[in-house]
């Protein structure tokens, strides 16, 4: 972990730039471009890199800069609009092979439908635990409960339930603008992040998907079944892996073997 920090460090010592290439490819072997979480660290696709086979390159997107500042976009579009900048600034050319953890996963799909219109090619869109068009439900308050006993400490404690409060009151919003939205509601994506100014109307694409879901995940469910409502958007075929434990425990112990033989067969 030291190691992959250190090159982390290094390739973007006084930059700016959000992206970042874990390993360059070779022998004309593909690149894939993942998205780590809203405020996430492209560290948390290292097991992911330590299993990939020789010759694949990755390389991580963050909304963080090197001095640690987040982006200011408010919106799905204008995240996806600026990576892809800094994207083709370094892969010009396609095809492309795009995907993201979380909401990292939704920047991805909205990434790919930006490329697939300008021309490009986009081969695959990989997905790990991104909800999709549709509604959350179903809320579970005993796990939930059982995640705020995990805090440690009163001011952690507070900061949990405040963070309910703003997705609570941030997907009241979203819901408002969409039901005011004509035609769109159907691929209404929920996002209950305050810093998403607008709910996000997914665009349906012809596309290729791997989606890997935690078996575990139960705070929320969402009415769009076990593909989490991609298969209302997406015209391609939906390639489905459930990976035991919870969204936290995603990419650790045999999940990141079983990812990255599911995705390099994909490719091959």
């Amino acid at each position: 972990i030291q190691d992959l920090a250190k090159a982390i460090s290094d390739q973007r010592e006084g930059t700016e730039t959000t992206l970042v290439q874990l390993r360059r490819a070779k022998d004309g072997l593909p690149t894939l471009i993942l998205f780590a979480p809203l405020f996430g660290d492209v560290i948390i696709f290292r097991d992911i890199l330590n299993r990939l086979p020789e010759g694949y390159g990755l390389a991580g997107v963050q909304s963080w800069t090197e001095d640690r500042q987040s982006l200011e976009h408010k919106s799905v579009e204008e995240m996806a609009t600026h990576f892809l900048q800094e994207i083709k600034a370094q892969f010009p050319e396609g095809p492309y092979i795009l995907g993201g953890f979380s909401l990292g996963g939704v920047i991805a799909y909205q990434a790919a439908a930006k490329l697939i219109g300008e021309g490009h090619t986009v081969n695959k869109v990989i997905l790990f635990d991104s909800y999709g068009p549709g509604k959350l439900k179903g809320f579970d308050s005993g796990r939930y409960l059982d995640l705020l006993k995990e805090t440690a400490t009163i001011r952690e404690k507070a900061a949990f339930l405040w963070r309910g409060v703003e997705k609570g009151t941030t997907r009241l919003k979203h819901s408002l603008i969409s039901i005011l939205s004509k035609g769109q509601g159907n691929v209404h994506l929920e996002i209950p992040i305050r810093q998403i100014d607008s709910p996000y109307f997914a665009p349906e694409l012809n596309v290729e998907m791997i989606m890997f879901t935690s078996s575990d995940e139960k705070v929320w469910s969402h009415d769009g079944g076990m593909l989490l409502g991609w298969d209302r958007v997406v015209k391609g075929k939906i390639e489905h892996h459930a990976l035991p434990g919870d969204h936290h425990n995603h990419f650790r112990g045999e999940n990141a073997k079983t990812i990255v033989d599911v995705i390099i067969n994909a490719i091959q």
